[in-house]
């Protein structure tokens, strides 16, 4: 059933948390595999148990808050915060931050001769904190 406001328009779908926390996920992959490549300058390469320990952190937090659960269960971050619409946009805003910032190292491996890994590609997402 289709949410209406009330002006009678009908409210914008909400995208799942859940969702976004795959996408992430998947860009965390995509990224990690970067940093393992053989051609990986060394800088790069040292910033890799780092990156892998923060990619545990997310997944830490999306099992304490339910972040990767989809569906109405009680367990899923987007049934707690059914209510929280502002609550939940945030976290969805966040995660969607977090993933451009992943596809941007991709992106610039694609327009730069050297490769992500070149010298002269600092990596955005050093400074993620999950909470």
């Amino acid at each position: 059933m289709e949410a209406v406001l009330l002006t009678g328009v009908p409210a914008p779908a909400r995208i799942s948390i859940d969702s976004h926390y795959l996408l992430c996920m998947n860009s965390c992959d995509q990224l990690r595999t970067l940093l393992e490549a053989p051609n990986c300058a060394p800088s790069k390469k040292r910033l890799l148990p780092n990156f892998v320990d923060l990619i545990g952190r997310l997944r830490v937090w999306a099992g304490d808050t339910g972040a990767h659960r989809s569906g109405r269960s009680g367990i899923s971050l987007d049934h707690r915060l059914r209510e929280a619409s502002h609550v939940h946009a945030r976290v969805t805003g966040l995660l969607q931050e977090l993933d451009n910032d992943l596809k941007e190292g991709d992106t610039r491996r694609s327009k730069n001769r050297s490769g992500f890994c070149g010298a002269d590609i600092t990596c955005s997402y050093r400074n993620f904190r999950p909470w």
